[in-house]
């Protein structure tokens, strides 16, 4: 199934970066973080301004998508 490869959100911690740790850390170092924990979320004024998806998760998404769509256009 898609959604054994979605990341559990048990603890948010590891998932927040702020400005700060964006601007200090190599851009791949970056991208393997995100590959490694599927999802990264910016934190800017104490909100999550932006949602970083490994690629497994973002298709994950768009398949649900699909799907519900699917389903909604079938149902009329």
């Amino acid at each position: 199934m898609a959604t054994d490869n979605l990341p559990s959100l048990d603890n948010l911690t590891n998932l927040l970066i702020t400005s700060a740790d964006l601007g200090s850390v190599k851009e791949a170092e970056f991208v393997r973080s995100i590959r490694s924990d599927k999802v990264k979320m910016l934190v800017s004024d104490n909100q999550i301004s932006c949602v970083m998806l490994a690629p497994e998760v973002y298709n994950a998404l768009r398949e649900a998508a699909e799907r519900v769509v699917k389903a909604s256009t079938a149902a009329q």
